[in-house]
């Protein structure tokens, strides 16, 4: 079954059309953002308009079953916002990790009206989020996003105690203490 509409497929012999990506991150009931200069309305949903200050790397499919990853990119965002908050304490306030990234493309025609429907191009989640702070006023905001291959060899249901930890390390006693204490260990914070 082919992933590309008979729509799509006249779009695309025009030789001649606009394209943008669409991103939704799934954090705070959602987030939509695009690299079109205009908001974008596809699915309902509007896609605010990032421009060229939102990228991410080269995204290849395969065949194979393995893990792809991206970097996708939010740059040239200054260090405070209007009412004098910090960008950066904002990003920090979320929780990224294993939130999930689809990536659309969407092509338009020069009015920015959605044609057909998008193609999805990358489906993954959020794994190593980064600030880029430059002390001369903007910042990069990046994440690290892999697809859903990536937990594929987590063995699940895996527990430390000592018994399991035997299993597969014949000669490890790290875990032979660890029934004994019952109490929360409290880490120092880091410096």
């Amino acid at each position: 079954m082919s992933r590309i509409s008979a729509a799509l497929k006249n779009i695309v012999a025009r030789k001649s059309y606009i394209a943008y990506e669409l991103v939704h991150l799934d954090i705070d009931g959602g987030v939509y953002i695009t690299n079109a200069q205009n908001p974008i309305v596809s699915g309902g949903n509007t896609y605010l308009p990032f421009g060229g200050f939102l990228g991410f790397s080269h995204i290849e499919e395969t065949a194979e079953f393995q893990v792809s990853k991206l970097t996708l990119t939010l740059t040239g965002i200054p260090m405070f916002d209007q009412d004098g908050d910090s960008f950066i304490a904002q990003f920090l306030q979320h929780t990224y990790i294993d939130k999930q990234v689809k990536i659309y493309r969407v092509f338009v025609d020069k009015s920015d009206i959605v044609l057909d429907d998008p193609v999805l191009i990358f489906h993954g989640y959020m794994d190593r989020p980064s600030i880029d702070d430059d002390p001369q006023g903007s910042t990069t905001v990046g994440v690290e996003i892999s697809n859903h291959w990536v937990d594929f060899n987590r063995i699940a249901g895996r527990h430390t105690n000592n018994d399991e930890q035997r299993v597969l390390y014949p000669t490890d006693g790290i875990f032979k203490a660890s029934h004994e204490t019952n109490k929360d260990i409290k880490w120092a914070p880091a410096e």
